[in-house]
């Protein structure tokens, strides 16, 4: 063999031995294990593995989009999509392209969603990072750590979360005792919550009691053996008017009062519905225009202040979907400036006026805050318009 030869031989075989890429995960020309946790649990990927492609890590879409808490759509055809949809979120990758779009707008990727062995893979950094999430990543050995969390320290599967010391409402279930835990969406204790066990048999008997500062609850059952269902009710204030959120347990499963029980709970503000409507129907400057259609309009929700919770929101933009009417649903509970922009399929997008259904007073933008009517959902009803 020459030794010009020789020498590329070589030097292709140190090349591909190693390689890093800038965000830091690492390649090797010898395949690797790849092994993804979630929040500290390791999956299981049951079709096909994670892989390395261009140093980035590419796993199965429909298992990591449902772990990352999407609804799942294929669009198949000569244009392959893989789309995920969550309250206030959606991301769509399409098959063979460097470009994803997210929430509508167009971010580029450095390795596109793909098909191999007539399964989906999609780029884990990218869809995590774009859901909210942190994540971790190591090379040793033979495998690679990737590690997918709500915070740094979730993300790190070496990473231990403290245990704080056990509150006198935790520990073995006990006769005659329901106790529990009940925090918000952030793992922040809820106190001052009422709780109560309702009396399956006797109807309208019930056992109250509410949480403490740390969010926990004690309850004890007269000893009879009945059987019982757990409820709570956060009493707040919001929108200048007393509201309530009615909560069911984890797991939301009767018990026999002699068997006790522990049941926690999570609050869970992801209940406000805006019901959309048009008294338009054809955009008055351009003859040729398509008949509007609610369904194509794009309402963009900005948080003012808090929301319900306390927490800290984030900015909406989603299309409604035909449910009891036209309606954009799953909203965290708050108070939203509202923004509408008609965006039929083949033809330009125009931005609409909008407006509270009562009063009919047209805007570019308006402050919403939802209603609660029957205590299980709010709701706020808004109109929109062509421009004048």
């Amino acid at each position: 063999m020459p030794m010009k030869r020789i020498v590329y031989t070589v030097f292709a075989f140190i090349i591909g031995l190693t390689a890093f890429s800038l965000n830091g995960e690492y390649t090797s020309s010898a395949a690797k294990e790849i092994h993804v946790y979630f929040e500290g649990k390791q999956l299981t990927f049951d079709d096909t593995d994670p892989m390395m492609i261009d140093s980035r890590t590419m796993v199965p879409f429909r298992k990591i989009f449902e772990t990352l808490g999407f609804d799942v759509e294929w669009i198949g055809g000569k244009t392959q999509k893989a789309i995920g949809k969550k309250a206030g979120l959606t991301i769509e990758l399409t098959i063979n392209s460097n470009k994803a779009v997210v929430n509508g707008k167009t971010i580029e990727l450095d390795v596109p969603a793909q098909l191999h062995q007539g399964r989906t893979l999609v780029p884990l950094r990218f869809l995590s990072e774009n859901s909210g999430y942190h994540v971790y990543f190591s090379s040793g050995g033979s495998s690679y750590i990737v590690g997918i969390g709500s915070t740094e320290q979730l993300a790190n599967p070496g990473v231990k979360e403290t245990t704080p010391a056990p509150s006198p409402s935790t520990g073995k279930v006990e006769s005659y005792i329901v106790k529990g835990r009940i925090v918000n969406a952030q793992g922040e204790p809820l106190p001052y919550v009422e709780v109560y066990a309702d009396n399956t048999f006797l109807y309208d008997s019930h056992i109250l009691g509410v949480t403490d500062e740390k969010g926990y609850y004690r309850l004890r059952i007269p000893e009879l053996n009945f059987s019982y269902r757990m409820g709570a009710k956060l009493e707040t204030n919001y929108g200048g008017k007393t509201t309530y959120f009615y909560m069911e347990p984890v797991p939301n499963h009767p018990f026999i009062g002699s068997d006790g029980a522990v049941r926690d709970f999570v609050l869970d503000i992801n209940k406000g519905e805006i019901e959309l409507h048009s008294w338009d129907s054809v955009f008055p400057e351009d003859e040729n225009a398509p008949w509007l259609d609610i369904e194509d309009v794009e309402l963009t929700l900005k948080p003012v202040g808090k929301l319900v919770d306390g927490s800290t929101g984030r900015t909406i933009t989603n299309f409604p979907i035909h449910q009891d009417g036209v309606r954009l649903m799953e909203i965290p509970v708050g108070t939203y400036e509202v923004t509408a922009v008609w965006k039929p399929k083949g033809y330009k997008s125009v931005p609409l006026l909008v407006s509270l259904r009562d009063p009919e007073e047209y805007k570019e933008r308006i402050t919403i805050t939802f209603d609660n009517p029957f205590g299980h959902h709010y709701l706020a009803k808004v109109e929109v318009k062509f421009p004048e």
